[in-house]
């Protein structure tokens, strides 16, 4: 008599009580992670592959000879009764899976002899190992293994000796290449050591397209999000974390296979990108903002250039000092921090000394200072070295510059102008969103000054508890801001389906 190994996967054979396969609710049993279709001796391209995940379902019963099953077909006979079974769409098998964890269990009445089960995907060859045997009669023995399915997600099965089968499924493994995405309703997730916490999380639902990968506190606590990428959908944009070619979707103003490794989309409609590489082999990370029409409309550079750390378009602001930073030459416990000068105007400066000859002297401008300086703007102060003198200037210009004195002396000259494309600059603007509160439940910010602070509750921003001026709020239309990004957090971020 023919007699064959048996392949036991990933669990002992599961003894079950002979009356409690046709009436009892279905018992479950653990399955791998993810599986990896048999690799040839001899790696090929196909052989490299990702490993695919497990999918879970409810316990279901797909087969059962004996009758009450999606399928039935009467006791298998043995020998030559080789059957096969399409399973697509049943207790839930979607058409991507390839393959499945099932639950083998051959029982009587009808049973005559010993034998063993052989389980294979439909179409390819029969297996050198059984999934199960059995060595008396009369005989009630399961097992469960992971069987690959055919093309038509199908799997053949044969018997060497007369015995009902029974056949269960608790989930399967999809394809994941590109071709195959998982189906409407498919969930997986990769689960970390807190309660109830997905590091990994994909799946594709109606209703949304699909979270890359999200962080999420335990639910009952009403912890935050940790990180979470959302694509493209017609109801909510790409937002979070995404990688992409903007190849065929730049913004106005890029040309070329641009790449995105980090984009964020903000929730007021406005496009941004929050963090990428866009135009530049040495890989600038940059913070883009785009205007209602995809026009760039400002960014700031980090790494721009090997001297130019950071370097933004269309204004830099912020609160506080604006310093550098030197060593101090004789304790490593202190440093020198020097605050830049400020002021209402973009000025332009340069200084030197000169001495007059004959009563007069020419200060010649640099280039670069005629480039960037209005003409009206300029002013200059002289100042007498080592003996007084009366001195006047008798001509400024970005031309050059006459001073006459009274007597032939050195001195210093300071020349200071504005910038020509801002010399109209307002220093009292219209507030975009500085010092704007966030939420209704901001609090006045503590890394403020103690003026700053006590201008804001002045101005009606904050009460002077530090909590938000409501008032304040909705007369200038931040509360509807609050409340319109709210909605449409609301309506783009789900959290994780409990399964």
């Amino acid at each position: 008599m023919l007699k064959r190994q048996a392949l036991f996967l990933f669990s002992t054979p599961i003894l079950l009580a002979g009356a409690a396969l046709a009436s009892e609710a279905i018992p479950n049993w653990s399955a791998p992670a993810t599986w990896s279709p048999a690799r040839s001796r001899g790696l090929s391209a196909q052989d490299i592959t990702n490993p695919l995940p497990f999918i879970g379902l409810a316990p279901c019963r797909i087969v059962d000879t004996r009758g009450g099953a999606p399928i039935t077909g009467g006791i298998f006979t043995g020998g030559s009764d080789v059957r096969s079974y399409a399973v697509s769409g049943i207790c839930g098998i979607p058409s991507s899976a390839r393959a499945l964890s099932l639950n083998f269990t051959i029982t009587g009445p009808g049973q005559t002899t010993i034998g063993f089960l052989l389980a294979w995907p439909t179409g390819g060859p029969v297996p050198p190992v059984s999934t199960l045997n059995w060595d008396h009669v009369p005989a009630q023995i399961a097992n469960a293994a992971v069987v690959p399915t055919g093309a038509s997600v199908s799997f053949t099965v044969n018997v060497s000796a007369p015995t009902h089968v029974i056949i269960d499924v608790n989930g399967y493994y999809p394809q994941t290449d590109p071709a195959h995405e998982l189906a409407s309703g498919e969930f997986f997730a990769l689960h970390g050591t807190f309660v109830g916490g997905p590091i990994i999380h994909a799946q594709n639902e109606s209703g949304l397209n699909g979270i890359g990968v999200v962080g999420w506190a335990n639910s009952t606590t009403g912890g935050g999000i940790g990180v979470e990428g959302v694509t493209r959908s017609p109801s909510a944009s790409s937002a979070g974390v995404a990688g992409l070619d903007l190849s065929t979707n730049l913004p106005a103003g890029y040309n070329g296979a641009e790449r995105a490794g980090v984009v964020g989309a903000s929730l007021d409609g406005v496009g941004v990108l929050g963090v990428t590489e866009i135009g530049f082999s040495d890989g600038a990370v940059v913070g883009l903002r785009n205007d209602e029409t995809g026009t760039p409309v400002s960014a700031g550079y980090l790494g721009f250039t090997l001297s130019t750390g950071v370097y933004f378009k269309n204004g830099l602001a912020g609160t506080g000092t604006k310093s550098f930073i030197e060593p101090h030459p004789t304790d490593a416990s202190k440093v020198i921090r020097y605050v830049s000068i400020e002021g209402p105007e973009a000025g332009t400066y340069f200084r030197g000394r000169a001495k007059l000859q004959r009563g007069y002297a020419t200060i010649p401008v640099p280039e670069h200072f005629q480039m960037v300086t209005d003409a009206e703007s300029l002013s200059i102060q002289v100042t007498p070295i080592g003996e007084t003198a009366n001195m006047a200037v008798v001509r400024i210009g970005l031309d050059g510059i006459l001073v006459k004195g009274s007597r032939d002396v050195e001195f210093f000259y300071l020349v200071n102008g504005v910038r020509r494309a801002y010399r109209d600059w307002d220093p009292i603007q219209e507030n975009e969103k500085f010092f704007v509160p966030r939420s209704a439940d901001e609090r006045l910010p503590a890394y403020l000054s103690e003026e700053e602070r006590q201008r804001l509750i002045a101005n009606g921003t904050y009460n002077p508890d530090g909590t938000v001026n409501l008032g304040t709020a909705s007369r200038l239309g931040w509360a509807r801001i609050w409340e319109e990004k709210a909605r449409t957090a609301s309506g783009s971020s789900n959290g994780p389906t409990a399964r």
